[in-house]
């Protein structure tokens, strides 16, 4: 590394396309950190272009009228792609499945490069024309040792596509990993979780009424820093969301939007695609940075490949069967 101080970057791979995702996987495997939105270079020789020129440019390349605020926000959420530089390091989430993360350590610094036409289709090889050259130090789940854990708990914090991370936790988490010294997990801390899990779980089997489990969860987005919108939202189109929360971001003026559908469900549900499909449905009429959510106590092999498929297609985040519980369960953790 050069004499600046390492910095640290969540950068999250589009989630908009399964065969998209598939292929950033590839080139990511490949040393190669992709991100879309790459029409054109954000620099020129060694300069940047700017936000005046980006607008002009980002307004040729799409089909549709922009205003000067998306022009300001597409390259605001882009623009720290021009400030990774060889040796800091880059977490990526739910990557390469959705209970996992991975690290990977910049191998170089920005440059405009389309993806090989042999390899990959139009589409593919107009939109991801930003790299950042990596090392792919490895993949990580949520729960293996403290330091993965409280990544995982601060994905939350950063939603755009490319991210700076300031957070001293995460930041010694993420310095952890990258040298191998994460921690074991407290086992008394363990046995606590299990044993709430286990009590949660005969709560569930108790005869409970959905509002019950959708207070619940209220209370744990709440208590987690979330702003409680509203609950119960229908479009009578066949779409419909148990709760809205928005997630403030203060430095940037504006707040996430966060949609979840709660299913209180036992064992294997038949009809488990059905929450699937109504997040579906509504998400044609919501903000484009919406975040979904399905909360199902329905044991997972309800969705099936197809069912999760489906959902990552969607852009919906599946918490299902055990994952619900645990969800809970680590939520009342942190509150003891």
């Amino acid at each position: 590394m050069s004499n600046r101080n390492r910095r640290y970057f969540v950068i999250r791979l589009s989630h908009d396309d399964a065969r998209k995702r598939e292929n950033l996987l590839r080139e990511l495997q490949e040393g190669r950190l992709r991100q879309g939105w790459g029409w054109f270079p954000l620099v020129e020789g060694d300069k940047e272009i700017g936000v005046s020129v980006f607008g002009n440019r980002y307004r040729q390349a799409v089909d549709h009228d922009v205003d000067d605020k998306e022009v300001r926000r597409r390259y605001r959420i882009l623009r720290p792609l021009l400030d990774i530089q060889k040796g800091d390091l880059i977490v990526i989430p739910l990557a390469p499945t959705r209970r996992s993360f991975m690290l990977a350590e910049a191998a170089g610094k920005y440059r405009f490069e389309k993806p090989d036409r042999n390899k990959y289709d139009d589409d593919f090889t107009r939109d991801f024309g930003h790299v950042i050259p990596v090392n792919l130090v490895r993949e990580y789940d949520f729960t293996s040792s403290n330091e993965q854990r409280i990544l995982s708990k601060k994905f939350r914090a950063y939603q755009s596509a490319v991210n700076n991370v300031w957070d001293s936790k995460a930041i010694d988490a993420i310095n952890a990993l990258h040298e191998g010294r994460q921690s074991e997990v407290n086992s008394t801390a363990e046995e606590i979780m299990h044993a709430i899990q286990k009590e949660l779980e005969e709560w569930l089997h108790e005869s409970r009424k959905p509002n019950e489990i959708e207070d619940l969860i209220k209370n744990i987005f709440v208590s987690a820093g979330y702003k409680y919108v509203r609950g119960n939202h229908f479009d009578k189109k066949g779409g419909d969301v148990d709760l809205e929360f928005e997630f403030p971001l203060p430095i940037l003026n504006k707040s996430v939007p966060i949609y979840i559908q709660v299913k209180l469900k036992r064992g294997i549900d038949n009809d488990a695609s059905r929450g699937i499909k109504q997040l579906s449905i509504m998400k044609q009429q919501l903000p484009e940075d919406a975040i979904l959510v399905l909360i199902s106590t329905a044991h997972k092999d309800s969705f099936g490949e197809s069912g999760e498929q489906e959902a990552e297609n969607n852009g919906i985040l599946l918490i299902t069967g055990a994952d619900s519980l645990r969800l809970l369960a680590l939520s009342a953790l942190d509150d003891a």
